[in-house]
């Protein structure tokens, strides 16, 4: 980090953790690099001397020590081609260590590229590195895997990883003999998460994504602080690894998470943190190729919502959760909140953070009758008159868990956009009972 992120904290207490799914965690350095968003990926390749090529290629990791920590510094790359049906490559590479960059490795599968790979260098002492020139700007490449996060990785003399097409195409354009007085530094991509600021990110099915969170204590205020996590694919199936109090300075143990979710469709989490411990580790597995949105909150937050998107969400009893979306268009505006767990109730104004006794409108009560069911809707007409007269308009939304805890999928919806569908998540509608009506929903399969 440029600029330190607090005073180092104690080591993380020891007990049961949460082992990943396929595999246990990875690491955070000592040497992060924060990066936006966009370029949420595993790690990150740069070539020394630059040689005009960009800074920081997104890449993935597939074989080699993982976790690990500041940087990977591999050899000059060699360019070599994979023989007819995965049988070779050439030229032989020699004895010195070099990055083979292997061209034509699309004719292997996965478990033959990893033979080739060997057979090529068991001989050879450790030290060389393979280079795989991604299908994507991911770095994509087959169907690898981060091979060495599995429990048991296979053994190789040296680190495989696979970086972004664009930029391996250009340094496979680099001349020979400056690639043989080169150098590559890979290292860990980590993103720094804030408050209440959606992230949206993708990554590759056995491939992980990192970030880092530091909460905010106000001096004199509370000393511990209630999160929520939330994780919504667009498509794919996120699972999600915290570590609760890390040390941003140190590397984490392989399996030092302290809560993991591995539930199909979308993983929500609630953690508490301390003002002795402020800072999260959260880490995104794809079970499958997952484009996904995340969100930080508190329960104090006003989480905002896209239109047709659904999120889940949790509260204990009696506490309300807060949610914004912005309208840009005139016309109907419906909400719908499903109850997975509880009885949530739903309050919506034009005014921020509104409650059972203050909203312009609620699912509970029509014409001042309290209307009991379990599936909350609010439909505000194009000719309401309690509605914005300007354009866009933000409606601010709460959601009361009414008595016990609950946990519920919320959705906003308008100008004819479809609800998506999240695996294993189901999502309320309504219909109007006179007449012919339709309700459009879009889902990924």
């Amino acid at each position: 980090l440029q600029q330190p992120l607090g005073a180092p904290e104690e080591p993380l207490a020891a007990g049961a953790r949460a082992p990943m799914r396929r595999r246990p965690c990875a690491a955070v350095l000592a040497l992060l690099c924060l990066q936006s968003p966009a370029a949420a990926v595993e790690v990150l390749l740069n070539l020394s001397p630059q040689r005009g090529l960009p800074s920081d290629a997104a890449g993935l990791w597939v074989l080699g020590t993982w976790p690990f920590e500041g940087t990977v510094s591999l050899p000059a790359p060699l360019i070599v081609q994979v023989k007819r049906e995965c049988q070779g490559i050439e030229p032989d590479p020699g004895q010195v260590p070099r990055t083979l960059i292997l061209q034509g490795y699309g004719q292997c599968s996965d478990s033959d590229l990893y033979a080739l790979v060997l057979a090529t260098l068991s001989d050879r002492k450790d030290g060389w590195g393979v280079l795989l020139i991604g299908a994507d700007e991911q770095g994509t490449a087959l169907h690898l895997s981060n091979w060495a996060s599995m429990p048991d990785p296979p053994f190789f003399p040296g680190s495989i990883l696979t970086v972004a097409k664009s930029w391996g195409d250009r340094l496979i354009g680099i001349a020979p003999k400056d690639l043989n007085s080169s150098t590559l530094t890979v290292r860990r991509s980590v993103t720094r998460l804030q408050l209440d600021a959606p992230v949206d990110a993708f990554v590759a099915q056995g491939h992980t994504t990192t970030y880092v969170y530091q909460h905010a204590f106000a001096a004199g205020g509370p000393l511990s602080a209630e999160l929520t996590i939330a994780v919504t694919p667009t498509y794919g199936d996120p699972d999600l690894y915290v570590s609760i109090g890390a040390d941003l300075n140190h590397t984490l143990n392989r399996v030092d998470f302290d809560r993991s979710e591995q539930s199909p469709g979308d993983d929500v989490m609630v953690l508490s943190v301390q003002a002795s411990k402020p800072h999260v580790v959260v880490v995104v597995e794809g079970a499958d190729p997952t484009q996904y949105t995340m969100v930080l909150s508190t329960s104090e937050s006003i989480v905002p919502l896209a239109n047709g998107w659904p999120k889940r969400y949790e509260a204990k009893a009696d506490a309300y959760r807060y949610f914004k979306v912005t309208v840009g268009a005139p016309g109907e505006v419906r909400f719908a909140v499903t109850p997975l767990t509880g009885d949530p109730d739903l309050f919506i104004s034009t005014a921020a953070r509104p409650t059972k006794a203050d909203a312009v409108w609620a699912s509970d009560e029509e014409d001042g009758a309290a209307r009991l069911h379990r599936y909350e809707h609010v439909t505000i007409a194009a000719d309401d008159p309690k509605r914005c007269t300007a354009m866009p308009c933000t409606y601010y939304i709460s959601v009361l868990a009414d008595r016990a805890p609950s946990t519920y999928s919320v959705a906003v919806w308008w100008g004819g956009a479809p609800v998506r569908l999240v695996e294993g998540v189901p999502q309320a509608g309504e219909l109007a009972g006179a007449g012919p009506a339709t309700r459009q929903y879009l889902a990924r399969v």
